[in-house]
């Protein structure tokens, strides 16, 4: 489509074209019957590309609509045997450890 609609916009520059640059007479009139012949064509080659599109969407299935929960009736939970608690890890973090003095360092001011 894209590709027609571009056709169409050089088709109609080389019809203004035409009307200035070829003056009145039979080759005038030869140049723009081939004018209007691509116009058709194009314009039909559109038409025709957007009717299959609407087409192709009539086609495709609809998507089902989401049912809420609440609109269809929920299934009785099965109940999970209790699990035992998860065992402690073998190895635990010590506390934080004090922070780089790189990164601590006070903020000097450029006194250039």
């Amino acid at each position: 489509m894209v590709t027609s609609q571009w056709l169409l916009k050089r088709v109609a520059e080389s019809e203004q074209k035409i009307y200035l640059f070829i003056a009145f007479g039979e080759e005038r009139f030869k140049m723009l019957g081939y004018v209007a012949k691509q116009r058709a064509q194009l314009e039909r080659s559109f038409r025709t590309a957007i009717a299959d599109m609407k087409q192709s969407r009539q086609a495709r299935p609809q998507p089902q609509p989401i049912q809420t929960p609440a609109a269809k009736s929920a299934p009785t939970p099965i109940a999970k045997p209790a699990e035992p608690p998860a065992p402690q890890p073998a190895y635990v973090m010590s506390e934080a450890t004090p922070d780089h003095p790189v990164f601590c360092a006070p903020v000097t001011l450029d006194t250039r």
